[in-house]
């Protein structure tokens, strides 16, 4: 009895002396996060974006704090509040709250170490009798685990700090959601690699998480928790693009001791079926999806259940062996407990089947009644799709309006674009440091490359989106990391990549319809073999194609043997076959904007990208391809030979154009309405310009004037409006000018380096050539003696047809267009070709269907080729992308213009019509740039008929000179 007072005693001294030595133990009995950020949870799946995003914001005001930092349960709350941000649009605010989240992680990363792992899973025999039976996927065993642990915050024992007078820190247990903060860590791994995409493999978070896993140590040795280290470690490989390292992880992460599935195995099946769905797998992917939708649905887990439903809605189109998504049973069951975001995810894959099947009507209902009971997510992504599959039902109605509803969705998408928010995005790393030239060069190649097959399945209406937009800041950046490589072909896939964006954003639907058209109503040899692979897939996309397409060519033939009968004016029969072409065109042109609003692969076939490697192998020796280019205020040159390529600096771009603008007002003045004397056309004043420019552009470009014979251009801004057959290369032979040498210019790269059919010298072409005036106050002929008409065999459309471009382009095989001195730079996409009505007149209508077969388009009298005439007044909805001539040609190629002879600037008299008539005459048996070299010789070894020139000085002697540039070297040719 003694004994154990005194044992009572000394244990309430010890008490004591701990008790002023520190302060007590002490547990907090709050679950964190707390219900409320559940109730915010419930209210995102709701689709109440704006309230849940207000809770979390709240949650983080309020949330649990350290000395230095935030503390665990805020991972949930910037994870919840990024989601929110992420469905309602704002991809910039959401990427910061995941990057947040990721960020805390890292400087927390050994939680799992200090939490007190007190229980073990054991198996749910009861969830799998709830699951509902579509749901169920094979003998799946589920885990049962508690949710929440204790996690130890300090010392239980500070005796040895108070030793050595270290900090005392007493031990504190918060009770923790040990499985939703794993949830929330994982959550933001995934959403950030979606959102990344090909800046995953650059991202300094995604590497620091896959290091620190790497390295060990998170939590307990051999412990349950593996599972999510996997998970994490597999989500962050994936998100770098090493999708060989990444699903090891995730299997590893899928099953409990290799047995059980728990919370998180839906979205380790998640990851890996879109893995497995990129690699070309569909029946596997299809598999893993419908696994992740049993394992999302057994827990609950509905952010995974609609990134799963949707993941395998998008295969099954893609892949017809793969399963198709239990969507309306997920409808059903989403519904009935209010998870309306989740249920108008599946509704909106339900109305693309609708769709499918024929049934546009019953898609436009449900897409009325989309949003009723969830407003809010109709100003996300999901409202974006639902505008792209309101524009596939407007298809089937008049084109002009399906047309007009694609460019408002891409319009609304544009706002919420993944692809551009990574275009943002590797701005700001390049700009301040984190992405070295070095990785911007490859990081750039995905982030401004052509759609993948993959990307045109999952995004169809991003990947237009991020088209339509030039992003010139981002390809300077871009070539200014070429650049610092010194490597040529690099800047000039760079350069390729650059201009065919700019004819993108002046095409419909960023090049989309035009490679839908293509792909249908090409030759296989103006098709690359790849995306010859693909064609019989957007062939599949519209069946009907190919018996409009055939009724399409049946009435051209008739049409144009109804004019061949009758040439002069329109028979009924003429006018019958022209309906029927009108008609057929009509179709066609519905059907093709349907596949460009489709989820069908379509390479941008036009203009082609460039294989360099391929090129070099084309040229032989005396052939060179020069490309300009400018960026950043400077120009640069890249040259291609046979023997190898080249880059140099050009110098500052606006200086370049003082020296145009100079050789411009030697050669041909500063007013379109100047007239020229005697002496204006028989001093040299201008070769000094010329050579001065010749000296900017090529002096540091190493071509071989002595050996050159054939030249390829691609200008770039000015140099469109420079005539450079004037100018003598440094080290020519005296006399020697670009002139001499077959020179033809190019929109972009890829164009000029084009693997090119052989040519029929046999074929004979019985098709008409016609003379075309856009104004009907253009003169079709000088004091009635018209030598285009008398040399090229050349008449005006019969009368009574209507000048479309539908009927020039079916019926004519040689065209010249008068274009009334109208200067492009006002409108060159609405600049008129013909007195047509408006919309069937104009070059943009020019790249629209049908395809024709190849047709010599000659554009005469383009004004503002003049020195200061690109100084014009733009229409408000004229492009301002690119030079005004890229695109005028860039849309006569697209519709099948080629070759093309470009008038600059005209003298408005008979000897640019004896130019246009040569050349044409000279195309039925020479390539196009020898039959201008013929036409060249002819009209200069011809006096000059100062009666029909109009800007020549009334008092002009009759041997004015045939040679001055300023009669022929407004011409360039386009091949």
């Amino acid at each position: 009895m003694i004994r154990a007072n005194r044992l009572a005693f000394l244990k309430a001294v010890t008490l004591v002396v701990a008790a002023l030595l520190a302060p007590p133990v002490w547990a907090q009995f709050s679950t964190y996060p707390g219900q409320t950020y559940f109730r915010a949870l419930d209210e995102l799946h709701s689709g109440d974006y704006n309230r849940a995003g207000r809770v979390m914001q709240t949650e983080l005001r309020t949330a649990v704090k350290t000395i230095d930092s935030r503390w665990l349960d805020s991972i949930c709350f910037h994870a919840g509040l990024g989601e929110a941000l992420y469905q309602q649009g704002r991809l910039g605010d959401a990427l910061t709250q995941f990057d947040a989240a990721i960020d805390l992680f890292l400087s927390q990363a050994t939680w799992m170490r200090r939490i007190q792992w007190q229980q073990s899973p054991r198996e749910d025999v009861s969830l799998a009798r709830r699951m509902p039976a579509w749901a169920v996927t094979g003998s799946a065993v589920y885990a049962d685990m508690p949710r929440s642990f204790l996690y130890q915050q300090g010392q239980v024992d500070n005796t040895l700090a108070q030793q050595q007078g270290g900090v005392v820190q007493p031990a504190q247990f918060w009770k923790l959601d040990c499985e939703e903060l794993s949830r929330a860590i994982a959550w933001s791994l995934y959403r950030r690699g979606d959102m990344l995409g090909p800046l995953g493999a650059y991202d300094a978070r995604t590497q620091a998480v896959a290091s620190r896993l790497a390295g060990g140590g998170l939590g307990p040795s051999g412990h349950w928790t593996r599972a999510w280290t996997e998970l994490w470690w597999g989500l962050a490989e994936a998100s770098a693009g090493e999708t060989v390292k990444a699903l090891p992880h995730l299997r590893d992460a899928t099953l409990l001791g290799g047995r059980m599935q728990h919370r998180l195995t839906g979205l380790s099946l998640l990851t890996q079926g879109k893995l497995t769905a990129a690699s070309g797998d569909g029946p596997a992917a299809g598999k893993l999806l419908q696994q992740a939708i049993s394992a999302a649905v057994a827990y609950e887990d509905f952010d995974v259940l609609a990134e799963a439903t949707r993941a395998l809605h998008e295969l099954s189109l893609a892949d017809p062996t793969a399963p198709k998504p239990p969507l309306a049973q997920v409808v059903a069951w989403t519904e009935q407990a209010g998870l309306w975001r989740v249920s108008i995810d599946a509704r909106l894959a339900l109305i693309e089947n609708s769709i499918l099947a024929g049934d546009s009507s019953g898609a436009k209902a449900a897409l009325g009644a989309l949003f009723r009971r969830a407003r809010e997510v109709s100003g996300g992504w999901m409202g974006r799709e639902a505008e792209r599959l309101a524009a596939l039902v407007a298809t089937s109605g008049p084109y002009d309006a399906a047309l007009a509803q694609s460019r408002r969705a891409i319009a609304n998408q544009q706002k919420v674009s993944l692809r551009l928010l990574q275009t943002q995005v590797a701005g700001a790393w390049y700009d301040d440091g984190r992405l070295s030239k070095r990785l911007a060069r490859q990081a750039y190649a995905g982030v401004l490359g052509d759609p993948s097959v993959f990307g045109w399945q999952t995004q169809p209406l991003d990947a237009v989106a991020a088209g339509s937009l030039p992003l010139r800041d981002a390809f300077d950046r871009w070539f200014a990391a070429a650049l610092d490589n010194r490597d040529p072909l690099l800047c000039l896939r760079i350069i390729d990549q650059q201009r065919r964006r700019e004819v993108f954003v002046g095409q419909p639907m960023a090049g989309r319809l035009v490679a839908a058209q293509w792909l249908l109503e090409a030759s296989d040899e103006a098709l690359p073999p790849a995306a010859l692979a693909l064609r019989a897939q957007v062939e599949a996309a519209a069946p009907e194609y190919r018996n409009h397409r055939s009724a399409g060519a049946a009435a051209t033939s008739a049409l144009r043997a109804a004019i061949a009968d009758s040439p002069e004016s329109t028979s009924p029969a003429a006018r019958r076959a022209a309906e029927d072409l009108r008609e057929s065109v009509a179709a066609r042109e519905s059907l093709a904007l349907r596949v460009a609003l489709s989820r069908t692969p379509t390479p941008l076939v036009f203009p082609p990208p460039i294989d360099t490697e391929a090129a070099k192998q084309e040229l032989v020796e005396g052939d060179a391809v020069v490309v300009f280019h400018e960026s950043a205020g400077e120009t640069y040159g890249v040259v291609l030979t046979s023997a190898g390529e080249h880059l140099w600096r050009v110098g500052p771009t606006d200086e370049l154009a003082k020296d145009v603008e100079r050789l411009l007002r030697e050669v041909v003045g500063s007013s379109a309405k100047a007239t020229w004397t005697a002496d204006d056309l028989t001093n040299d004043k201008w070769r000094e310009a010329a050579d001065a420019l010749s000296t900017r552009l090529f002096a540091d470009s190493r071509l071989d004037a002595a050996t050159l014979r054939r030249l390829w251009v691609v200008p770039d801004g000015p140099l469109w409006r420079a005539p450079l057959g004037v100018l003598t290369l440094p080290g020519a032979t005296e006399g020697k000018t670009l002139a001499d040498v077959a020179i033809s210019y190019a929109p972009t790269p890829g164009w000029a380096t084009r693997p090119r059919p052989e040519e029929d010298a046999n074929q004979q072409d019985t098709r008409p050539t016609w003379v075309i005036a856009a104004d009907p106050k253009s003169a079709a002929a000088v004091d009635g003696i018209d030598v285009i008409a008398e040399v090229a065999k050349a008449t005006p459309p019969p009368q009574g047809l209507d000048p479309t471009a539908i009927h020039l382009k079916s019926v004519a095989g040689q065209m010249a267009i008068d274009l009334g001195n109208q200067p492009a730079a006002m409108d060159p996409l609405g600049l008129p070709l013909t007195t047509a009505d408006r919309g069937q007149r104009e070059v943009g209508a020019w790249s629209g269907l049908p395809l024709s077969d190849p047709i010599a388009v000659v554009l005469r009298s383009m004004g503002g080729g003049e020195a200061g005439g690109a100084k014009v007044r733009r229409a408000k909805s004229a492009i301002d992308v690119g030079a005004p001539e890229l695109h005028v040609v860039a849309s006569l190629l697209a519709g099948g213009a080629e070759p093309i002879l470009l008038e600059r600037w005209s003298s408005g008299g008979a000897r640019s019509r004896d130019y246009v008539a040569e050349w044409l005459s000279g195309l039925s048996r020479l390539p196009a740039t020898e039959a201008w070299g013929r036409a060249r010789r002819l009209c200069e070894s011809r006096a000059i008929d100062v009666v029909h020139e109009p800007r020549l000085a009334p008092d002009s002697p009759k041997d004015i000179s045939p040679q001055h540039p300023v009669w022929w070297a407004g011409f360039i040719v386009v091949d």
